[in-house]
């Protein structure tokens, strides 16, 4: 079983070696987009040509793959019929957890800010400007605004109107999920077609989640999983808007309440049920027993 497009070219090798006809490749994201056009970039994108069954970390990344016609869907080897999607689980939350810490007139906006070259794809520089934009184009006026940042360790970021984006490192599971209910918008880019895992989390928090378009990942596709979801066009003005609309309706709480109810698994049974752990052990099974 390959998880990573590294562990892939091991995979391949053994498979050979043992006289496998195909590996078991779990695909948690198209790896090729976690790196500049280059060396990585294209040893990345040819481990999909190795003989496969394929496991998608989303259904819009399978859709992705299929979209253009890669691995399973494009090589002569390919069998769409081993190939399936499952959704990875995310923190769930009772009703009766969201909105209790809400102080009037106080609002808080978190922001997965990385700006580290390695998590590019996380568009660190398009949030900040249009975060910026909003706040200058008076936005946050009307109430007493915290704006937290979170995901890598780093100092604070100045923003204008003397604001400050206060950047909290990474926490345990267990402090991330009481933290997320402590805010009202959500501020989380990923300019690849997973929809990420954080703004779904974000929704299932209440919070309104500002973030991006991708290839099949369209607005439309982000408001079928939550209506929390403002899926923007990937630019400074495209996010600008979406942070500009959820500070707009930031006090709708039976909308964000509604939204909250995400369409995604939120246990590993669901998101691992009979029918897809029976694919799986029959596809481990057919090379086991060759």
């Amino acid at each position: 079983i390959a998880t990573t497009w590294w562990t892939a070219y091991v995979a391949q090798a053994m498979a050979q070696t043992l006289g496998i006809e195909k590996f078991l490749y779990l695909i948690q994201e198209y790896e090729p987009f976690t790196f500049p056009m280059g060396s990585y970039h294209a040893i990345a994108h040819e481990s999909y040509s190795f003989a496969h069954r394929a496991v998608f970390s989303s259904p819009q990344l399978q859709q992705y793959f299929k979209q253009h016609k890669i691995g399973v869907y494009g090589q002569a080897w390919g069998d769409t019929k081993e190939a399936m999607p499952f959704e990875n689980a995310i923190l769930h939350y009772e009703p009766k957890e969201r909105f209790i810490n809400r102080k009037s007139g106080e609002h808080k906006l978190l922001f997965y800010a990385r700006p580290e070259a390695h998590a590019a794809r996380n568009m660190f520089e398009v949030a900040y400007l249009a975060l910026s934009s909003a706040i200058e184009a008076g936005q946050f006026d009307d109430a007493k605004w915290t704006f937290h940042g979170i995901g890598t360790s780093h100092g604070d970021i100045p923003l204008p109107k003397g604001h400050t984006l206060k950047m909290l490192g990474k926490f345990g599971l267990k402090e991330y999920k009481s933290r997320l209910l402590e805010y009202d918008i959500g501020l989380s880019l990923m300019y690849t077609p997973h929809p990420s895992l954080l703004p779904l989390e974000m929704a299932a928090a209440g919070m309104w989640v500002v973030s991006n378009a991708c290839e099949n990942k369209t607005a439309a596709e982000l408001a079928s999983v939550s209506s929390n979801l403002i899926g923007s066009r990937p630019t400074i003005e495209g996010v600008t808007e979406g942070i500009v609309q959820a500070a707009k309706n930031v006090n709708d709480l039976s909308a964000r309440a509604k939204g909250a109810e995400v369409n995604w698994a939120s246990n590993w049974d669901d998101a691992f049920d009979n029918e897809k752990m029976t694919n799986i052990i029959k596809w481990l099974k057919l090379d086991v027993n060759k």
